[in-house]
């Protein structure tokens, strides 16, 4: 062992009393004692890691069965072995990443499968900007607030480090999405290909500059995944299926096929033709 068993003393004045002073036998018994002693020890020590390591896996679990956010995770899981499948070049690009809670698990999903892949991290950290126009009309703005989601990127590197992401794969682009996504920024532009998108902008204004910046950027089958695609009461002339359709209208050469629905707001497409 690395330090002294905490019994030894007690066991070393034991082993007097019981033998006298009988050098050969005292040390013959103590080193046996001590060797039973510190394996007892050391077994111990690895029961009680073993079963730190089990409660944290079982609370892991018990977070991916019963939280809020399980039917998302079903669908990066099912995105995941869709892309295993697809063998599509590019990164994953998140718009809208608030504390990291998808971008976090979806990195750790990924990371093993697809060893060139990027995770890159689009948001202005500030925030939802205030809705207006389109958002804001009637004043409904489906509770959608301004500085809504405000996460700084300090906090939201650190919440990745904790979910051990690995933080040389990361990448983050930090402004409002009309200005990083605009064409030449140098900020956003090394992004050569994007294999999986999650849009999660919640307007209709913010997501109109993320589907124009893709445009260029998909391949047959890339994976885009809108967060909020029923938000705004789910009519088709609001937030981002509003964005969605109207940027279709402006590229009719792209087609998108439906793929997944994931809780009472999302839904994820892949990209039919180009």
């Amino acid at each position: 062992m690395s330090r002294a068993w905490p019994g030894r003393n007690l066991l070393v004045r034991a082993m007097r009393a019981a033998h006298g002073s009988d050098p050969a036998l005292l040390a013959e018994k103590l080193a046996a004692s001590l060797s039973r002693a510190e394996r007892a020890e050391q077994e111990s020590a690895a029961l009680r890691a073993g079963m730190a390591e089990l409660t944290g896996r079982v609370g892991q679990l018990e977070t991916r069965l019963t939280s809020y956010y399980t039917k998302r995770w079903d669908a990066v899981d099912m995105v995941a072995d869709y892309l295993v499948g697809a063998e599509l070049p590019g990164d994953y690009v998140e718009f809208g990443v608030f504390r990291g809670t998808t971008f976090g698990y979806v990195a750790q999903m990924l990371t093993p499968l697809f060893p060139d892949m990027r995770f890159i991290a689009c948001d202005s950290f500030e925030g939802l900007p205030a809705p207006k126009g389109i958002d804001a009309e009637a004043g409904y703005t489906s509770s959608f607030t301004e500085g809504q989601f405000a996460c700084t990127e300090d906090e939201f590197l650190a919440n990745l480090r904790a979910r051990t992401v690995d933080h040389t794969r990361v990448h983050t682009v930090k402004g409002w999405f009309d200005r990083t996504l605009a064409p030449g920024n140098p900020a956003s532009a090394d992004i050569a290909k994007v294999a999986f998108a999650w849009i999660d902008g919640d307007l209709y204004e913010s997501t109109i500059p993320v589907l124009d910046f893709l445009t260029g950027r998909i391949s047959l089958g890339t994976v885009l995944a809108f967060d909020d695609w029923h938000c705004y009461r789910n009519l088709a002339n609001y937030g981002e299926q509003r964005a969605c359709a109207e940027w279709l209208a402006r590229n009719p050469q792209i087609k998108l096929n439906e793929f997944i629905s994931f809780g009472f707001h999302g839904k994820a497409f892949t990209v039919a033709a180009l």
